[in-house]
C-alpha cells in the first residue's frame, strides 16, 4: 500500500454533467491505488567451467552460461579480455552466433606465448556480470612427423656395418631426440 492511500479528495463543482468550479453541489472522490509487485533485474553471474584449447596461432574458449541470468536473458559474451593483448584482439568471433554464445575462436594469437584469458556476460537489460575464473592456453603450431634423414651411408667393416647420415630437413614442429635404424 502507498503512503496516505487511500485518499479522499474533497472540493466543490466536481460533478457529473456541471464543469469543475462552476459553483455545482459540492462531491468527494475516494481514489485507491493497486501497487504491482515489479521485477528487479540483477547483474549475471559471470560465466562458469572457461576453459582455453590451444591450436595453431588460435585458442578456442568455451564455458558454461551463468548459474544466475539476473532476471533478463543472457544476450552475448562481453569483451573476453586476456594478457598479454595481442593485436589479433579485434579476431576473437562467437562460434554459432547468438543461441550458442558458449564457445570463442581467437585468432592471429603467437605460437609459443601463453595467453590468460578471462569473461563475463551481458544480460539483456546490459547489465555485466564479474569476470570469470581464469583460464589459459599456449598457442603451438601441430607436430608432425619428421622428414626422413639425408644423405645416409653405409661403410662395411670386420663383421660390421657403420651407418652415417645428415639431420632431415624438417624436424615436424618439435626436437628430434633420437633415430630408429
Amino acid at each position: 500500500m502507498l503512503a496516505g492511500w487511500p485518499a479522499v479528495l474533497a472540493g466543490q463543482g466536481l460533478s457529473a454533467g456541471t464543469a469543475a468550479g462552476s459553483g455545482g453541489p459540492a462531491v468527494s472522490v475516494v481514489l485507491t491505488a493497486v501497487r504491482e509487485p515489479q521485477a528487479r533485474i540483477l547483474n549475471p553471474g559471470p560465466p562458469t567451467g572457461l576453459t582455453a584449447t590451444a591450436g595453431n596461432g588460435r585458442v578456442t574458449l568455451s564455458w558454461n552460461p551463468p548459474a544466475s541470468n539476473g532476471g533478463a536473458a543472457i544476450i552475448r559474451l562481453r569483451r573476453p579480455t586476456w594478457a598479454p593483448v595481442p593485436t589479433a584482439r579485434r579476431r576473437a568471433r562467437s562460434a554459432a552466433g547468438p543461441d550458442h554464445w558458449h564457445q570463442l575462436y581467437v585468432s592471429g594469437l603467437a605460437n609459443g606465448t601463453t595467453y590468460y584469458f578471462t569473461a563475463d556476460a551481458v544480460n539483456r537489460a546490459n547489465l555485466h556480470s564479474s569476470v570469470s575464473a581464469e583460464a589459459s592456453a599456449t598457442p603451438a603450431a601441430p607436430v608432425t612427423a619428421p622428414g626422413a634423414p639425408r644423405g645416409l651411408t653405409a661403410t662395411e667393416g670386420d663383421a660390421q656395418v657403420s651407418l652415417s647420415w645428415q639431420a632431415p630437413g624438417s624436424n615436424g614442429g618439435a626436437a628430434i631426440t633420437g633415430y630408429r635404424v
